[in-house]
């Protein structure tokens, strides 16, 4: 009788268990159908933004291989700017608020879940989109005043206040990956957003080819991997973060790459090799 109950009971502990899991299973299933089709919505309404910008940019230029200096012309031409520079803004506080929407998933997120690895990309392809967008915009810019130094030399007139540029706002970073076989990449002079960490940065530059653990206790992701070069636990050889200090020297970072905030002019790295197994340091330097 005695084992009966017990077994009754270890069938009772098992069939809880497995109602747990698929309780999880089937929460999990919805978080990532909700964070998809929030992607999905966001990026939709943001490839709509994008092509009215493109569509008036391209009006601008239009009206610029027809602009001959009179005032009517140049009025028109500063008209069709202006409304270029409102849209330009427009368009990056959408792409702004899905870089947010994007982060945000994928730093609370292990790599090897689908939410994870689709908004990683995504990010990526979309950061690309984006320094596409904003270097036409300033090359716009500088085309456009130009044109207005020149009416306004020509016209003895001063316009400038009349006119709506838009700040790119953009922050530069160095960011080196060694391999540890010879083979590295340099990322010199990269632009990132402002409000990024090196995780993120890293996702974008690599083109979200990395492989790491989340720890929520710590928030941290503990990289394991970066573009298909994984950790060798059997080796010892490991991903390791560095950072450059004021004093032009290279130093493990004291934190992790969550914890590592973008700044302008900004030098991180990352260097695959061997750990020394009785101090736990890198035995490579960047």
């Amino acid at each position: 009788m005695v084992q009966k109950k017990t077994l009754y009971g270890i069938m009772a502990i098992m069939v809880a268990l497995l109602v747990i899991s698929s309780s999880l299973t089937l929460y999990y299933y919805y978080e990532y159908q909700q964070t998809s089709l929030n992607n999905n919505k966001t990026v939709s309404e943001l490839q709509s933004a994008t092509s009215k910008y493109s569509s008036l940019a391209s009006n601008y230029n239009t009206i610029l291989s027809t602009y001959n200096g009179s005032i009517s012309s140049f009025e028109q031409l500063a008209s069709a700017y202006n409304l270029t520079s409102a849209n330009f803004l427009s368009v990056s506080k959408e792409f702004n608020v899905t870089f947010s929407l994007l982060a945000n998933a994928v730093s609370e997120l292990n790599t090897s879940e689908p939410a994870y690895v689709n908004a990683s990309k995504m990010l990526s392809q979309l950061w690309i989109e984006y320094l596409t967008i904003a270097n036409q915009y300033k090359e716009l810019t500088s085309n456009f005043e130009t044109i207005l130094a020149s009416f306004e030399g020509t016209n003895n007139v001063t316009l400038s206040e009349k006119i709506q540029p838009v700040s790119v706002s953009l922050l530069t970073s160095d960011i080196l990956i060694d391999f540890g076989n010879g083979t590295y990449d340099w990322f010199n002079n990269t632009s990132v957003q402002p409000g990024w960490n090196f995780y993120v940065a890293t996702l974008v530059v690599t083109g979200g080819n990395v492989n790491a653990t989340w720890y929520p206790q710590y928030s941290e992701h503990f990289i394991t991997g970066i573009d298909g070069v994984l950790n060798n636990n059997a080796q010892n050889e490991y991903w390791f973060l560095w950072t450059y200090n004021a004093t032009s020297s290279w130093q493990v970072a004291q934190v992790g790459a969550d914890q590592l905030m973008m700044y302008n002019g900004s030098v991180y790295a990352w260097t695959y090799c061997a750990e020394n197994t009785a101090t736990y340091a890198p035995e490579c330097t960047p």
